[in-house]
């Protein structure tokens, strides 16, 4: 009988501590992202995407979508940051919720749910997301 009711806090203490363990990790993540240097948009688009023929109304909006998804500064993303790696890690207590939020804004840019390559990276999904097709 013991034993019974035991086995139910056990449950109940390791499922608390795995969401306490979720929660702070999300945090260290957020304030590593939070202690990085701005580089304004500007910089960022000319740097990384202007020559990829990209219209800078285009990028500025999937940036700061991004950026809103994931509740951090716009300025402190990075183009290499991952979604599998950084990015993951702020979604992490909403079950993928961003990334399926990404996932809906892409479809809605795109004439076709498909494309050639697996999105890695911000910089993928900002050129997947944006690059003018030729017709």
């Amino acid at each position: 009988m013991l034993l019974s009711s035991i086995v139910p806090a056990i449950i109940f203490g390791v499922v608390i501590l795995g969401l306490a363990f979720m929660f702070f990790n999300k945090e260290k993540e957020k304030k590593t992202i939070d202690a990085r240097e701005p580089i304004s948009l500007s910089e960022t688009y000319n740097v990384f995407f202007k020559s990829d023929g990209i219209k800078k109304d285009d990028f500025l909006e999937a940036w700061k979508f991004i950026a809103t998804v994931y509740s951090v500064d716009p300025e402190k993303l990075r183009p290499v940051d991952q979604f599998d790696g950084v990015l993951r890690k702020l979604d992490a207590m909403t079950l993928d919720e961003a990334k399926n939020e990404l996932l809906e804004y892409l479809e809605s840019k795109q004439n076709s749910n498909s494309y050639s390559f697996k999105i890695n990276s911000i910089r993928d999904f900002i050129i997947v997301c944006c690059k003018q097709i030729d017709n």
